[in-house]
């Protein structure tokens, strides 16, 4: 890679672009593998989802893999660096390369602070500080992820991100006024008051005058681009005053059609971006307008369970009045009544007194026939015995 300079210089540093003897000077202060980051950022929400879907909406699952490739392109990368070549040669003249470096470094360090401390969303994967070229700078991987209640919980969406942060696309914003680019000058308004107050610090007050940098539609180029390109105009340049110069004219339609092509896409191109941004807008809204209905329908749901809780109470209360007329209704129905009650129950009393009496005359009666019956048998049992004997006795006289 090349931020981290981890494989054969000979393949990288061709042109001699990076001092190789200098490289030990740089820092990796963050360096994270892309799809390591997506696991680590997206596997609990995309777990979640899934969750959610499985059981009606199977075909919406995905993973973290399948995920990474369809987002991995949208990955920024950032370079932050104060001044140019001449800047860093005039601190290092008027410093020392020593303090020159210290100073760079901590510069750079406090700008990767201020950048976590200002992007919260803009979440780094990767920092590199370059101490080996002709400038010292840093490096920031990085991808927009924001929060949402809908769908995925935790995205990639760089409107989303930079919404969070405050800069939320306006009915109002033109096509120059979009909000990466309100974000983009803001923070290059920024970090050019953040890189002046540093200097002051570090080097001191008035050492540095930090100018208003000029923004560019132009994508960064390393040294080493920059000098192929040179290259490649010098050997144009050749070419054109030499055996060349009978083909100027053709090369020169076939650049004139080339810039009318490239105008035209560029014209699709805009009126693409145009549509993509219309379409995100009406989806934003969209997105706004099923959220206003969740938060009235929670606030139905709430003034429902309120009534509800209500009439349980009221209830409740009617059902204890009830029991209580009830209870009165009774007391003064038997308030009432207590008379013939009393009656009632003395002509009870007395019946049952009545058939307890003639159940113990009963069992007496029954008991002193059974004791007559006892008595006959004993006295039956003694005459017999008695005659018995004067049976034998006179029997006995006979005999003699």
């Amino acid at each position: 890679m090349h931020n981290v300079r981890d494989f054969d210089s000979r393949k990288w540093n061709t042109d001699g672009h990076i001092i190789e003897s200098r490289s030990f000077l740089n820092e990796v202060l963050v360096n994270k593998n892309l799809r390591v980051f997506f696991e680590e950022t997206f596997a609990t929400a995309i777990e979640k989802y899934n969750e959610k879907n499985k059981s009606k909406h199977a075909d919406r699952c995905t993973t973290v893999g399948k995920y990474f490739e369809e987002q991995k392109r949208k990955a920024q990368e950032t370079i932050l660096q104060l001044g140019d070549a001449d800047t860093y040669k005039a601190i290092v003249e008027q410093f020392g390369q020593s303090k020159a470096d210290n100073f760079y470094k901590n510069a750079l360090k406090n700008a990767f602070e201020k950048w976590q401390e200002n992007n919260p969303t803009l979440r780094v994967f990767g920092a590199y500080i370059h101490m080996d070229e002709q400038t010292p700078h840093l490096h920031l991987d990085w991808l927009p992820v924001t929060e949402t209640t809908r769908g995925l919980t935790t995205k990639v969406s760089l409107e989303g991100a930079l919404k969070q942060i405050g800069f939320a696309r306006s009915k109002s914003d033109k096509y120059d006024k979009t909000p990466y680019k309100r974000w983009l000058s803001d923070r290059r308004k920024g970090y050019e008051d953040f890189w002046q107050q540093t200097a002051d610090e570090l080097l001191g007050k008035g050492t540095i005058k930090v100018l208003p940098s000029e923004p560019t539609a132009s994508p960064h180029k390393e040294t080493w681009e920059h000098r192929e390109v040179q290259k490649g105009l010098a050997k144009v340049t050749d070419f054109i005053s030499g055996k060349g110069a009978k083909k100027v004219a053709a090369a020169e339609e076939i650049i004139a059609n080339a810039k009318q092509i490239n105008k035209a896409l560029c014209d699709e191109g805009n009126q693409r971006i145009a549509a993509a941004q219309r379409r995100e807008g009406a989806a934003a809204r969209i997105e706004k307008a099923v959220e206003n209905k969740r938060l009235a329908l929670n606030k139905n749901i709430e003034d429902y369970n309120i009534k509800e809780e209500k009439l349980r109470h009221s209830a409740k209360v009617l059902s204890n009045r009830i029991a209580k007329q009830k209870i009165t209704v009774e007391k003064e129905v038997q308030r009432r009544l207590s008379p013939h009650n009393f009656a009632q129950r003395h002509h009870e009393e007395n019946e049952r007194y009545l058939q307890k009496q003639r159940s113990i005359f009963a069992v007496a009666l029954e008991q002193a026939q059974q004791q007559g019956k006892e008595e006959q048998q004993r006295k039956q049992a003694l005459f017999e015995k008695a005659k018995y004997k004067t049976t034998k006795k006179t029997k006995g006289d006979w005999e003699r």
